[in-house]
C-alpha cells in the first residue's frame, strides 16, 4: 500500500516537473520584431545573390575541367568518389 502511494507521488511529481518544463521552455523563443525579420531576409537575399554572382563567374571554369574528364560533383566526399580516381583504382593505379 505504501509502495502505491511512492509511485503515485513520483508520477505527479514527474507530470508537474513536464509541464514546468515545457512552459520554460516555450518561453526560451522570443518573437522577434517584423523590422528584424525583414533585416534577416534582405541579408538572406543579398547573400544568395552573392553566391549566385560567383558560381556564374566559376561556371566556366567548372565546364572547362569537366570537358577534361574532371566533372564537379558537389556530394563527392572522398577521392573514390570522382570518376577519374574511379578509372585510376580499375587500371590498378594506386594513389
Amino acid at each position: 500500500m505504501i509502495a502505491v502511494s511512492y509511485r503515485r507521488f513520483f508520477s505527479a511529481s514527474l507530470f508537474v516537473a513536464m509541464v514546468v518544463g515545457l512552459e520554460s521552455a516555450n518561453a526560451q523563443y522570443p518573437k522577434e520584431p517584423e523590422d528584424v525579420r525583414r533585416q534577416a531576409a534582405q541579408k538572406m537575399i543579398d547573400s544568395d545573390r552573392r553566391s549566385d554572382e560567383a558560381w556564374q563567374t566559376a561556371l566556366p571554369v567548372v565546364r572547362e575541367w569537366e570537358a577534361k574528364g574532371k566533372p564537379y560533383i558537389p556530394w563527392a566526399r572522398v577521392p573514390e568518389e570522382l570518376p577519374q580516381i574511379k578509372r585510376a583504382l580499375e587500371l590498378g593505379i594506386d594513389r
